[in-house]
């Protein structure tokens, strides 16, 4: 009973990031360039002479782009990226953390051709984000019904599609249900707490991995108020 509502959580953000995944796009918003020397030359060659689609999210192609082929680059010349020789006179990398260096699933970006790597991530946070979203409902004790709806829901809320030009905002986002479910199971009477302990500070690493520790301190005020609300329940 398990089985179909999470592969169709799975397959669901297909339907939106095909063009970027299968589809032979890119996640990039290329055009974007074409606002800038040296690329505004070549706008019109490359079809872009008409203005970028949306000239407000040019951070991926901009920074994140460029981070990942120095992350590429060093890592492919056994190099950790500590210091980034290309920013004024040189400035701290591996320890802004918003590269994602040391967050696991980053390592698409080194399997895959950059520009095909950012559609497969999304991808992957916003399935992720919907069966964790389904998990945390099922963990309430509600039905598969609802926990499909819910997880739905979540993996395609205007927060995070919004925030597809910031993968680390997605990665960070899509672990909070693990979060608030370890934070239920810790509480719940018969459960035996470790592994729950575990996989709450399994979210909470992996959301200060993925490099936006924005998402990382909201999500722990959210867990720290449920936990609030349950021991006041429990009172």
């Amino acid at each position: 009973t398990e089985a179909l509502p999470i592969v169709l959580l799975l397959l669901a953000p297909l339907l939106w990031l095909y063009p970027v995944t299968v589809g032979g796009r890119t996640a990039l918003p290329v055009d974007n360039l074409a606002q800038y020397a040296p690329w505004d030359a070549s706008a019109a060659q490359f079809g872009f002479d008409a203005g970028p689609h949306n000239a407000l999210i040019s951070d991926l192609v901009l920074e994140n782009y460029a981070w990942q082929r120095f992350v590429r680059a060093s890592v492919r010349a056994g190099e950790l990226p500590l210091w980034n020789p290309y920013q004024f006179a040189g400035a701290p990398f591996l320890a802004t953390g918003q590269a994602s260096v040391l967050y696991p699933p980053a390592i698409l970006f080194h399997v895959l051709p950059l520009p095909m790597a950012y559609g497969w991530y999304l991808l992957l946070h916003f399935a992720l984000a919907g069966v964790l979203a389904y998990a945390l409902v099922r963990g309430l004790g509600l039905g598969s019904t609802s926990a499909l709806l819910a997880g739905v829901a979540y993996q395609g809320a205007l927060p995070l599609t919004a925030s597809a030009v910031f993968p680390m905002i997605v990665s960070g986002a899509a672990w909070l249900p693990l979060l608030l479910l370890a934070v239920l199971r810790v509480g719940t009477p018969g459960v035996a707490p470790a592994r729950w302990l575990c996989a709450g500070a399994l979210a909470i690493g992996m959301q200060l991995l993925a490099g936006h520790p924005e998402v990382a301190a909201y999500s722990l005020v959210v867990a720290a108020l449920l936990g609030a609300w349950q021991l006041l329940a429990a009172a």
